[in-house]
């Protein structure tokens, strides 16, 4: 089984969110969590149930961001 590249699950999710125009402060508040939650996210630290919610604002599917 291949392991979880959790920097390249926050890199696109960064990529995602500034294309669609969207502050760090924005994702946050729609998710509940702090601007710092979603920086960390976007450097690899990340729980699954936040990759959803994350996911759900972002508009996109969780199987998108995990795709290599």
């Amino acid at each position: 089984m291949k392991d979880i590249d959790f920097d390249s699950i926050g890199k696109k999710l960064k990529e995602i969110r500034t294309h669609k125009g969207f502050t760090q402060k924005f994702v946050a508040s729609s998710v509940k969590v702090n601007t710092s939650h979603i920086s960390n996210i976007e450097n690899g630290k990340i729980s699954l149930t936040t990759l959803v919610n994350v996911c759900n604002v972002l508009g996109t599917t969780v199987d998108y961001v995990l795709k290599n």
